[in-house]
C-alpha cells in the first residue's frame, strides 16, 4: 500500500494513501487524528504516528469528517486500545454510530460495472469497507476547540453526508476538506480539485453548493480525503530548517491565495 506522511506544519502531519488519507495532530506526546481510515489502516496509523512523534503513542483524539468506512475504519479499535475520545457533528452521530447509513451500497457499485468501479469496489473490500465500524461512544462537537495544541475550527458542509464537516486549523492555515473537496480518486484517474462520483454523495446538489463556504478561507494547504495535498497560493516552502522529500505527493494551485482556491472550487464544480 502507498502510504506517504508529510510534514505540513509543526505537529501537523498529512498522510496519504491510494485508498483515504488522514491527519496526525500533535503536541509532544498527545496525538490525535483527523479521520483514521479504513478498518485495515491500523498498522498504517500507528505508522504515521511513529513518524509524527518518533515513537509509538496513544492517540487521544479522533475528529471525523464524516460516518463512511474510510475514515471511522480503524475508530473502535482506537477506543478500545487507546481510550481515543471519537467527535463528529451532531448531524454525524448517528452515521458513526451505525444507526444510520449514508454511504454507496453494493446495489448502487453493480449498476456502475466499469472496471475502475469494480477494481475500487475490490480495494475498498481488502481494506476492510464492508466490517461494522460502529463506534457507540462518540461525542457531537459543540464549536471550535483545542486538540493537540492546534485551534481547530469545525466547518459544516452537509451534502456528502448530511453532517460532513470540514476543519479549518487558522494558525497553520490549513484546511482539511474530508470528502466535500478532494484532488483524485481512483475512480476518476483524474488529478486536481474536483467531487467524488456522484453515487458517493447523500445529498449532491448540498455537496456543490457547500463547496461556496470554502471560497471565503485563506489556506495554504488542502488536505483533501482523498488525492494529493493541494498547495495553495504557489510553491511549498514548509517549515524552516526542513525540505520536502522528492516525489511527495502534492498539487500545485497557483499564486494567489482566494482566488485560487476559488478556481479550485469552480474546477471542482466543472469536474461534476
Amino acid at each position: 500500500m502507498d502510504v506517504t506522511t508529510t510534514q505540513v506544519a509543526r505537529g501537523l502531519h498529512f498522510v496519504y494513501t491510494t485508498l483515504a488519507n488522514w491527519v496526525v495532530l500533535t503536541d509532544g506526546d498527545e496525538v490525535a487524528l483527523i479521520d483514521c481510515g479504513y478498518p485495515k489502516h491500523l498498522p498504517q496509523i500507528r505508522a504515521s504516528v511513529r513518524a509524527a512523534v518518533g515513537h509509538d503513542a496513544p492517540v487521544r483524539t479522533v475528529l471525523v469528517t464524516h460516518a463512511h468506512a474510510d475514515h471511522i475504519g480503524t475508530a473502535a479499535r482506537l477506543v478500545a486500545e487507546d481510550g481515543t475520545v471519537v467527535r463528529c457533528s451532531p448531524a454525524e452521530v448517528a452515521g458513526v454510530r451505525r444507526e444510520e447509513k449514508y454511504q454507496v451500497s453494493i446495489g448502487e457499485i453493480v449498476r456502475h460495472p466499469r472496471p475502475a468501479v469494480l477494481r475500487w469496489a475490490a480495494r475498498a473490500v481488502r481494506a476492510g469497507g464492508l466490517r461494522d465500524v460502529a463506534v457507540t461512544a462518540v461525542t457531537a462537537l459543540d464549536g471550535p476547540l483545542v486538540v493537540a495544541g492546534h485551534r481547530v475550527e469545525p466547518l459544516d458542509l452537509p451534502g456528502h453526508t448530511p453532517g460532513h464537516l470540514a476543519y479549518w486549523l487558522p494558525d497553520a492555515r490549513v484546511l482539511v476538506s474530508g470528502d466535500a473537496l478532494v484532488t483524485g480518486h481512483p475512480l476518476t484517474g483524474v488529478r486536481g480539485p474536483q467531487l467524488l462520483h456522484p453515487m458517493f454523495h447523500q445529498d449532491c446538489d448540498r455537496a456543490v453548493e457547500s463547496l461556496d463556504r470554502l471560497t471565503d478561507l485563506d489556506p495554504r494547504w488542502v488536505l483533501p480525503g482523498h488525492g494529493r495535498m493541494l498547495v495553495v497560493g504557489g510553491a511549498y516552502d514548509g517549515e524552516p530548517g526542513w525540505r520536502l522529500p522528492s516525489g511527495e505527493p502534492v498539487e500545485h494551485c497557483g499564486g494567489h491565495v482566494a482566488a485560487d482556491l476559488a478556481a479550485a472550487v469552480h474546477q471542482a464544480r466543472g469536474r461534476f
